[in-house]
């Protein structure tokens, strides 16, 4: 089963006597192998790269496990694809790619924001052989259980949360970006979302609120890791109109602040009351936050801050979460290139 590393993973009682636990394997496609492709959804979309997969052990056995001498083969009641149905950013399940270059219902991360695009029109690397898209990357990943620090508290359901990491993109082409993918375990239904930018990411973890009529996530990632020109796509940026201070956009690769997603449970992304998987959750409506400091010793390096020999356990930085200009419409081309975070 297993199509690359096992990066992220994550467990559950799938119900009194069973044990499920969930992993991805971070595959690449075309760029350097390709893993055999999963197919999903009605017309048959197929995609190559990163899997998601789940393994059902008995709970009895598996806690004896590690005290006997005995195969963990009996132990496994059930196994297979955790991801039946793909979502895309635009609410639509993904169809097989189109050989005209656009299709209707793509999957954005290897198009643009209309799904144009012939594959190396947006896509630096070779063209899938037997898949139609590639699910490139999926890096560390999180298993959310439902209210995990009581009533109301977090997440309405069971989910699995992933993220595409890196890519290779075309320089000045009108790629759409990567985003997280939320998988809906109780259906195998994968949801991609924007609501913490579309730059690609490491890892996306829910922490606790303390609020029932919302949900908070930290992301963390790269920004930005897109193979490309990154003079001449900061160029492209500025060319549309500089920051509000006056000054030119860089290219953000690597600029990633500490950030905090607070999203509002029970509305879609136009701030509407709605009961879908991705706005019950919280995770189609609210703000990105980032933290601003003027720390002279934390201001110019996180990491030297961290790696200060006499650091300890309580050492603090002074600063604040602001939030960032961008939000997620749940459109993703209603305005020019308002899905790209490629440039901050």
């Amino acid at each position: 089963m297993l199509v690359g590393v096992p990066d992220g993973m994550g467990a559950m009682l799938k119900d009194d006597s069973t044990v499920r636990i969930i992993f991805q394997s971070e595959s690449y496609g075309p760029m350097y192998y390709e893993a055999y492709p999963f197919i999903v959804n009605p017309d048959g979309a197929s995609f190559t790269g990163s899997h998601v997969m789940y393994v059902d052990y008995d709970r009895d056995g598996l806690a004896r496990f590690m005290s006997h001498g005995e195969s963990a083969e009996g132990l496994v009641k059930d196994a297979g694809n955790l991801i039946e149905s793909v979502v895309n950013l635009k609410g639509n399940l993904v169809e097989k790619r189109s050989e005209d270059g656009c299709t209707a219902h793509p999957h954005y991360s290897n198009t643009d924001p209309d799904g144009c695009g012939m594959w190396t029109d947006i896509m630096n690397t070779g063209t899938p052989t037997d898949a139609d898209w590639l699910m490139q990357s999926l890096c560390s990943a999180h298993l959310e259980e439902k209210h995990q620090w009581g009533a109301g508290l977090g997440v309405e359901d069971d989910l699995f949360i992933t993220n595409e990491e890196w890519t290779r993109y075309v320089t000045g082409s009108n790629y759409t970006g990567i985003p997280a993918h939320v998988i809906d375990i109780a259906t195998k239904t994968s949801y991609a979302t924007g609501v913490f930018t579309l730059g690609g990411f490491e890892k996306i973890v829910e922490l606790n609120c303390g609020h029932p009529d919302y949900v908070c996530f930290s992301p963390s990632g790269y920004n930005g890791a897109f193979s490309v020109d990154k003079d001449a796509e900061a160029a492209r940026k500025n060319a549309m109109g500089k920051r509000p201070d006056g000054t030119d956009y860089v290219f953000p690769q690597n600029v990633c602040p500490a950030r905090l997603w607070i999203g509002k449970k029970g509305y879609n992304a136009k701030g509407e009351a709605a009961n879908d998987f991705l706005s019950r959750n919280g995770l189609a409506y609210g703000k990105l936050y980032g933290f601003a400091t003027n720390d002279a010793a934390a201001r110019s390096s996180r990491d030297a801050w961290h790696k200060v020999a006499s650091r300890a356990n309580g050492d603090t930085v002074s600063g604040a979460f602001y939030p960032i200009d961008w939000q997620w419409d749940g459109v993703c081309a209603a305005r020019p290139r308002t899905c790209i975070r490629v440039v901050a």
